[in-house]
């Protein structure tokens, strides 16, 4: 039966509000300084590596494991319950299927082009990014965001994925970053500004669903 930290979880929007022990299922005080000396100081920041590790549990679980405060590392039984809360918390906004665009939207003029709706009406895939499918990340989008990520990867100690660049790796950089500083980090990749407000808005309009 799940417990009141777990239900209140799965119920309420990922907060920027300061991690506190009991926040996420499987953090309590000890695995909350450890996260914390790390810089994830919040449950937004949390499942944002999460998702950075492309919701690999055994890439993220490794993650976790390297981790450490004063000699103290998390223990693997609160890794898994934590793992376990962030893969149900974004199972219904996640996917494993590859992105198609053969869904019937209506064409719209203005802020939602087609391609906007066709993303916006799926899941975001944990598959590799195509040309298209993100708005605002054409062939030499999807090139620049493939390296940044996989220097955002090396900077954050999470091992790459074969995968990468995934859309749900975005959604995490996002959460990671923020959204000052995602913007910054497709515009510091080359991506035209207009571009990257593109991606921007795709990638928020996600997030915020999770």
């Amino acid at each position: 039966m799940p417990t009141e930290v777990q239900l209140s979880f799965q119920s309420k929007a990922l907060s920027d509000a300061e991690l506190e022990p009991g926040t996420v299922p499987g953090a309590g005080v000890e695995t909350v300084a450890i996260l914390k000396d790390a810089d994830i100081t919040s449950a937004k920041m949390l499942c944002g590596y999460y998702l950075l590790a492309n919701r690999d549990d055994a890439i993220f679980e490794l993650f976790l494991d390297k981790l450490s405060l004063n000699d103290k590392k998390i223990r693997k039984q609160d890794a898994r319950t934590i793992i376990e809360a962030l893969a149900s918390k974004t199972d219904m906004g996640c996917t494993d299927k590859i992105f198609t665009t053969n869904v019937k939207v209506a064409e719209q003029s203005g802020e939602h082009t087609k391609v906007a709706m066709i993303f916006a009406f799926q899941a975001v895939s944990t598959r590799q990014l195509v040309a298209g499918q993100v708005p605002g990340l054409g062939e030499v989008g999807v090139d620049k965001v493939r390296g940044g990520l996989t220097k955002l990867l090396e900077s954050k100690q999470l091992k790459d994925h074969f995968h990468t660049p995934s859309a749900v790796q975005l959604v995490g950089a996002y959460f990671i970053l923020g959204n000052d500083g995602f913007k910054n980090f497709l515009t510091t990749l080359g991506c035209r500004d207009h571009c990257a407000l593109q991606t921007l808005g795709a990638i928020e309009e996600h997030a915020v669903k999770l």
